[in-house]
């Protein structure tokens, strides 16, 4: 295999890697892109977090070789305590290094040769790298804030099972279903599955736990969905405790079916039954959690 990447040091200071590539000039005729000059160096400085991408998106790669190393990680945070530089006494370089830069070098070869045009070209172009490593930040970011506001997705099989229970037990027609933290609307898509007839959808953008009834007394309310629970009210107490209150005092709701936290001993549920949205995908993640109905009792 032609080496394309070799790892010439680290920097403390940054926390990077050193790499340099001089390559042959062909071109890829289907990308038009060109390798440089074999006379020409390019320094690269990366981290140690963009060769664990790598390795992550190699490894979901259905075309992922099995003769490639394994990823050299108590190697490559060896080499990342110090400052070196390959061939440079003075600057850090010891002989003793040698073997783990080898062996990492070989896995950085092994591994770029399996990434896509695009990919190899994202690594190597400083202003694709650049433009990159913001987008990913920005994605952490905005998945932060997603995980802080508990913005979690009820998988379609959990919002079905959810409904047949809560169906199971009521028998009135006419119910008012309300549901305080809609998402994407998934409990009333499953109402309609579960075969509900007349099923009118009205829309509410506002705080839940500020919010005014505005259906007659006289009506059965059925308060029924997956709160945000874990975060805590100014109060001190989970969050999903105010949904319980607010729903049963304000919406006088006469069930209340919620997906809840774990430590409440219910219907325990499955952990991994919630979606999160992360790179406009949606993946399931491990929530523990238990469901659990309520009904007012008759006077």
């Amino acid at each position: 295999m032609t080496r394309m990447l070799e790892l010439r040091g680290f920097r403390a200071d940054r926390g990077r890697f050193l790499l340099t590539t001089g390559l042959s000039k062909d071109c890829d005729k289907d990308s038009n892109f060109c390798w440089s000059s074999p006379t020409t160096v390019h320094i690269l400085e990366r981290d140690f977090v963009d060769f664990q991408r790598w390795d992550r998106l190699l490894r979901r790669a259905s075309s992922y070789s099995t003769s490639c190393p394994r990823f050299p990680t108590k190697r490559l945070r060896k080499l990342s305590k110090i400052n070196w530089r390959r061939g440079k006494q003075s600057a850090g370089w010891r002989i003793e290094l040698q073997k783990n830069v080898k062996a990492c070098e070989n896995w950085l070869n092994a591994a770029f040769a399996q990434l896509s045009m695009l990919q190899q070209r994202e690594f190597l172009d400083e202003d694709l790298y650049t433009a990159a490593k913001r987008k990913q930040m920005a994605l952490r970011e905005d998945n932060k804030h997603a995980r802080d506001l508990q913005q979690y997705f009820t998988s379609k099989e959990l919002v079905d099972v959810v409904v047949r229970r809560v169906l199971e037990y009521i028998k009135q027609r006419d119910v008012v279903w309300l549901e305080p933290s809609c998402g994407d609307g998934r409990f009333l898509t499953a109402l309609l599955r579960a075969g509900a007839h007349g099923v009118r959808a009205q829309v509410c953008l506002g705080d839940f736990l500020v919010s005014r009834s505005c259906i007659s007394t006289d009506k059965l309310v059925v308060a029924i969905g997956n709160p945000p629970f874990g975060a805590r009210g100014d109060d001190g107490r989970d969050l999903v405790h105010h949904f319980f209150q607010h729903a049963a005092r304000e919406w006088r709701a006469g069930v209340i079916a919620f997906i809840s936290w774990k430590l409440i001993t219910q219907l325990p549920l499955t952990d991994y039954q919630f979606e999160f949205r992360e790179r406009d995908k949606l993946k399931l993640v491990r929530q523990p959690s238990v469901f659990q109905l309520f009904a007012q009792m008759k006077k």
